[in-house]
């Protein structure tokens, strides 16, 4: 999937780490998704839009580029 291709291309272009925010329920599918690919980090998003990109910048590394895609 685009999601696996994707979070692949971050960490070979040297993402150290990558964190993905996904809906609660959908956090066993992204382990899924992602098994073998190391470097990521799944993280629940809230119940807004604003709501998951806070959860997800506060999972991240203070010094680190934020990426938020749709």
């Amino acid at each position: 999937p685009i999601l696996r291709w994707s979070v692949e291309a971050m960490v070979t272009a040297g993402a150290e780490r990558v964190v993905v925010v996904v809906a609660p329920e959908r956090l066993g599918d992204l382990s899924a998704a992602l098994s073998g690919v190391s470097g990521w980090t799944g993280v629940a998003g809230g119940s807004t839009r604003t709501a998951s990109v806070a959860a997800g910048v506060a999972e991240a590394d203070p010094d680190c580029a934020i990426l938020v895609h749709d």
